[in-house]
């Protein structure tokens, strides 16, 4: 649901769940992001696949 003045839109309103998905979305693609420039944050795919489901050590 978007709230709206006009054609603006001023907020989204949007489930716990979808929510969750977006950041895990927002998550993954800021890694890639890192990957891509270098940046190592020393996590591997797998591990990092594990926090975003709330897995094992750094969730």
């Amino acid at each position: 649901m978007a709230l709206t003045d006009g054609d603006e839109v001023l907020a989204l309103l949007i489930s716990v769940a979808d929510w969750e998905d977006v950041r895990d979305a927002l998550d993954v693609a800021f890694n890639e992001i890192d990957r891509l420039r270098g940046v190592d944050d020393g996590v591997e795919h797998d591990e990092f696949v594990g926090q975003l489901r709330g897995e094992g050590h750094g969730a």
